[in-house]
């Protein structure tokens, strides 16, 4: 029977230390962040992260504590508790209270663990190269939610949303992306597997039989007069260095997108070319 949503309190370890899992409301959220007097400064990306997978029902109970000081300071778990403000939700989580001054110094200190980390862990026996799915998960997320190639809102997509990504009926084409993401960089090291994953992703959206032969004689590096391919190969040797970072990802996946469209529509071309006052093209 849970009295005023406390499932359970327990002794900690040591004198003083208390241990309890209970439901935290909003209003409850609110009362411990008035104590958040002694932590870093919030940051409202994480929050408004955090807030998207509560509303979505996407927050798994994993254990992790809310900590508070023996004098009632908040030292863990600010930005959970600001999502459930921000996102109305009464959150299920562990509350460790009476812990000592000194206990914050030892808190948030390892590695973080990535998305590439997990799907390792988890031994996905389909695709070997887990640091490219992570990252074509990251920008197929972004464009079915925002369309935006900058990857500027990336970071409001938490590893939760990541995995509603490949839980689509897509799946084994995010697979295959990913794989030929690999091999067109062992060829043609302009193009990193991340984007060349995500460039044949959306091509074979439109057309998968025409991506394979496109994809595959980017691979090869057979060209002949007038193709788009060798207009593409120029186009990206020319781009500048710095651009072929950062920002640049979205100038070299337009000009992948203006090659594909003249491959489809079977038309010669001698010049690829985009500009950033241009419409950004969709492969066709």
């Amino acid at each position: 029977m849970i009295s005023q949503g406390i499932y359970w309190t327990l002794p900690g370890p040591v004198p003083g230390v208390e241990i309890e899992l209970r439901d935290v409301t909003p209003q409850y959220a609110e009362e411990l962040l008035s104590a958040n007097t002694h932590n870093r400064r919030i940051n409202s990306t994480v929050v408004g992260r955090y807030s998207v997978d509560m509303l979505a029902d996407e927050w798994p109970f994993v254990g992790d504590p809310v900590r508070v000081e023996e004098n009632g300071l908040l030292l863990d778990g600010q930005h959970r508790l600001a999502a459930i403000v921000m996102s109305g939700k009464t959150i299920p989580m562990i509350i460790v209270r009476g812990l000592g001054t000194d206990a914050q110094r030892s808190m948030d200190i390892g590695n973080k663990r990535t998305l590439a980390n997990t799907f390792s862990l988890e031994g996905l026996g389909e695709v070997t190269d887990t640091s490219t799915l992570s990252a074509l998960l990251r920008r197929i997320t972004v464009w079915l939610h925002d369309g935006d190639m900058d990857m500027r809102s990336a970071n409001r997509y938490s590893n939760a949303s990541l995995y509603s990504t490949l839980g689509r009926e897509d799946k084994e084409l995010i697979f295959r992306a990913v794989e030929r993401g690999g091999r067109i960089n062992r060829v043609n090291k302009l193009i990193k597997p991340a984007l060349g994953s995500y460039a044949y992703y959306r091509c074979a959206l439109a057309d998968v039989d025409a991506a394979a032969e496109f994809f595959a004689r980017l691979e090869s590096g057979v060209r002949s007069i007038d193709d788009p391919l060798l207009a593409l190969d120029t186009a990206l040797k020319r781009l500048p260095q710095y651009k072929r970072h950062g920002d640049g990802y979205k100038h070299q996946l337009a000009l992948i997108f203006i090659a594909w469209n003249k491959f489809r529509m079977n038309q010669p071309m001698r010049v690829c070319r985009w500009s950033w006052n241009s419409e950004f093209p969709e492969p066709r």
